[in-house]
């Protein structure tokens, strides 16, 4: 395995001899008991217009198995190198061993083959930040106190302790919960990364139902939108500010609360919020978080605890896609479930019948 990555990493680094590379670094993990993993970065003027990505295989055969990648911030997938014309923001992940928490020590060592650029890794833990030079190296504690996705016994993945370039000012996260979901509401307008959806919302006072439309992975400033990760499951991801869409957005109901906004000037019969994978009755007193999004429903209404959300898109398991192709989709949410009705029929996610 370790010869085979050589000649890969011989090869990548063959077939950028002819760009302009500023940078052209390897990170090598080990772990306390000696267990080995690389990552390749490298960057220049000439990767601008051709990025170049290497797949990453997670090693995870042996419980002493570690791996360390780069996640790219435009799609959030992992990758065994990355070439970039700039490395800035770049978060570098971790997966731990399955050993026991007295064996979660490790270090970085770093290889360095092109120094134009010196790159540095930061550590947001420790605040720690390294010049990353050859011979060089980072040594670091993995440990459910201060990372809280480490599980002893698990492969744990590490994904946002460590970044290459750090700058704060330009590192826009947002996080989805357990279901996948996160309102979001920004005073600019913002690029999404792909794998992240955004959604409008149109209230249907005759069933206390929100229709949910996807607007593109572009947010308009100062609107209030649901953001779904289709993973359904919690997951940060980096977007960027700016940005232009033509979606309509004349028929919102969600309202965004790009600073925080006091509930009692917020004239309503009720406010609901994202609470899991529902909207429920808001019943607190304090304002509505800045960058998040609320829905107010008109005076005179009934208000109910909760208000059922349907999804209406395009896209469906198999099985769904299966039924008859002229009948329409809806997605919705029910009993803390995601469901899809397709004319009589309702699937879940795995595309199964639900009676």
């Amino acid at each position: 395995m370790k010869k085979l990555f050589i000649s890969i990493i011989a090869l990548v680094s063959a077939m950028t001899m002819s760009a302009q590379i500023t940078a052209d670094v390897t990170l090598r993990l080990q772990s306390q008991s000696g267990s080995v993993c690389e990552l390749y970065l490298f960057a220049g003027p000439d990767l601008a217009a051709s990025p170049e990505r290497g797949s990453f295989m997670a090693n995870a055969s042996n419980p002493e198995d570690v791996n360390i990648f780069a996640l790219d911030p435009a799609n959030n997938n992992r990758y065994a190198s990355f070439g970039n014309e700039t490395l800035v923001n770049i978060p570098v992940g971790i997966i731990t061993s399955k050993e026991a928490a007295a064996l979660q020590n490790y270090t970085i060592h770093f290889e360095v083959f092109e120094e134009a650029e010196v790159l540095k890794l930061k550590d947001l833990v420790t605040g720690t930040e390294t010049d990353i030079t050859n011979g060089g190296s980072y040594a670091f504690t993995i440990a459910a106190a201060t990372d809280p996705s480490y599980v002893e016994g698990a492969y744990s993945v590490i994904a946002e302790r460590f970044f290459i370039n750090y700058n704060a000012s330009a590192l826009h996260t947002v996080k989805t919960n357990d279901y996948g979901f996160c309102s979001f509401a920004s005073a600019s307008a913002v690029t999404l990364p792909a794998g992240l959806k955004a959604y409008k919302g149109d209230f249907n006072i005759d069933d206390y139902s929100i229709a949910l439309s996807y607007i593109g992975q572009v947010v308009p400033a100062n609107e209030g939108v649901i953001l779904w990760n289709p993973n359904e499951s919690a997951e940060t991801f980096y977007y960027t500010v700016g940005g232009s869409s033509s979606a309509d957005m004349s028929d919102n109901d969600f309202v965004g609360a790009v600073v925080a906004k006091p509930v009692d000037e917020i004239v309503a019969a009720a406010i609901y919020c994202l609470h899991g994978n529902e909207l429920m009755k808001y019943v607190g007193t304090e304002d509505i978080p800045a960058g998040k999004a609320y829905l107010p429903i008109p005076s005179g209404s009934a208000a109910p605890q909760r208000i059922r959300m349907v999804f209406h898109e395009s896209e469906q398991t198999e099985a769904v896609k299966n039924v008859e192709a002229t009948v329409k989709a809806e997605k919705f949410v029910e009993n803390g479930q995601i469901y899809i009705r397709r004319g009589n029929e309702v699937f879940n996610l795995q595309g199964q019948i639900v009676k």
